[in-house]
């Protein structure tokens, strides 16, 4: 241990003192060039110190780069893990209230409360998806959004958020602004910049949001020429000071005392997860101005899904194996399948899984597992059944995302994906579309929205 640790070191030092050879050769390259161009030896001397600042300043920013970026991952996989404990409890509220919004009266006050029940495990799953993002596994969905039309919808919410004492000058764009995003995260940027925007005018002053297509025609460091769609919030607070500024990005850093320190860096997360560039102009006493770059596309502009009673095809008795680690996730998953009749076999892991596989005398057609759990992959565990049951067909169910559990090498492309918390008509249809339709056609079943 001791000689690999020395060895550790011994490496960092051999990197060091490489950078520091690498970067004498490139200001002697720099005076040596001054030299032999004519200059003489002050002029030689000046051209290598403006080279050496200019070396030392953008290492001191790479290095501040690769700083946020380990914070960044670090506090992600703590949101992450507990965005998906959370997406679990909501998976069993949702649940309930589906089932139980199915079998209530027309009429009454039942009906009311359970929509509202409903509604808050929707802003509670907004919230984890806002979590994992921030992680990086992200439960996302990325299509063409139009964000003129997020802008326009958001509004009402801004005016509540900066309060009365505060004017919102809103200026959209005259024709669509289409970019590949995940509406919920869009939200999430221009909340986060507003209620930010809010505490640096103390209550009181304008906040500017505009919002335009635009072409970069002359690329730059930090932005490559193209088309974007660009979004300026700017507001008439009390501005920072640089050091503030360069900070102002960090997880946890906060000038308020009771701030989290989380607003702007999820912004910086989200824009560049999706690919975009920000960037901050400020000064004291002068407000404070972000100008975020997304990449337009191209891309058709996906229809709204609208909300609505749905139907579904009723289950024909086809046997269910249900592998889920979580007790009361388990549960509700069950009784739903039950009540729209399906045979169901529950299992708390993989191992128990096979083990009732085996001893179940009939067909097993249908696999509804979760990905992640203590004894193997749910993937792993349907290869194994597979072996004894080779016409069962798998859907799995995870809070993370499909492109997430591929990148982690646990998943395939091909694979059937729920994400965690899913309504009880999603899931059901889910169930319906692996296994077909089947020879006969029972009549739907009409679930409560």
């Amino acid at each position: 241990m001791a000689t690999g640790a020395v060895a550790c070191v011994a490496m960092l030092a051999a990197g060091q003192a490489l950078k520091a050879d690498v970067l004498l050769l490139s200001v002697a390259a720099v005076a040596i060039g001054a030299w032999y161009a004519g200059a003489g030896p002050a002029q030689a001397l000046t051209a290598a110190n403006l080279a050496l600042q200019a070396e030392v300043e953008d290492r001191r920013r790479l290095e501040g780069e690769l700083r946020q970026a380990q914070k960044l991952e670090a506090i992600g996989h703590l949101a992450g893990g507990v965005a998906h404990d959370f997406n679990n409890i909501l998976m069993v509220i949702q649940g309930y209230a589906d089932m139980l919004l199915a079998e209530a009266p027309d009429g009454g006050t039942m009906r009311t409360d359970l929509r509202e029940i409903q509604e808050a495990a929707r802003r509670g799953s907004d919230l984890t998806r806002q979590l994992l993002a921030f992680g990086r596994k992200q439960v996302l969905t990325i299509r063409p959004v139009d964000l003129n039309a997020v802008l326009a919808d958001t509004s009402h919410m801004l005016t509540r958020l900066i309060g009365e004492s505060i004017r919102l000058e809103l200026s959209t764009a005259t024709e669509a602004c289409p970019i590949e995003a995940d509406r919920v995260q869009l939200e999430q940027v221009l909340i986060n910049l507003a209620v930010n925007a809010r505490d640096a005018m103390s209550g009181r002053g304008t906040l500017y949001v505009d919002l335009e297509p635009v072409i970069v025609e002359t690329e730059t460091r930090d932005l490559p020429s193209g088309r974007y769609i660009r979004l300026i919030v700017r507001d008439t607070g009390c501005g920072m000071d640089e050091v503030t500024r360069e900070r102002i990005f960090e997880p946890f850093f906060t000038t308020k005392l009771a701030g989290s320190g989380l607003g702007l860096s999820t912004v910086y997360g989200v824009v560049k997860q999706l690919g975009g560039y920000i960037a901050v102009e400020s000064a004291p006493l002068q407000g404070t101005t972000f100008t975020i770059h997304f990449p337009a596309t191209a891309k058709p502009l996906a229809a709204r899904r609208e909300a609505g009673a749905g139907q579904v095809t009723a289950g024909q008795a086809e046997t269910v194996l249900l592998v889920e680690d979580d007790r009361a996730v388990r549960t509700v998953v069950a009784s739903l399948l039950r009540r729209h009749g399906y045979a169901v076999l529950p299992a708390g892991g993989p191992k128990e899984a096979l083990a009732a596989a085996r001893a179940h005398a009939g067909a097993i057609d249908l696999v509804l597992s979760d990905v992640i759990m203590p004894e193997m992959s749910g993937p792993e565990m349907v290869t194994l059944l597979a072996e004894q049951h080779p016409e069962t067909r798998a859907v799995y169910l995870s809070g993370y995302s499909a492109e997430a559990l591929m990148r982690e090498g646990v998943l395939e492309s091909r694979a059937r994906l729920v994400q965690k918390p899913v309504a009880a008509r999603d899931l059901l249809h889910a169930v319906r579309g692996a296994l077909g339709s089947g020879p006969r056609s029972p009549a739907p079943i009409r679930l409560a929205s």
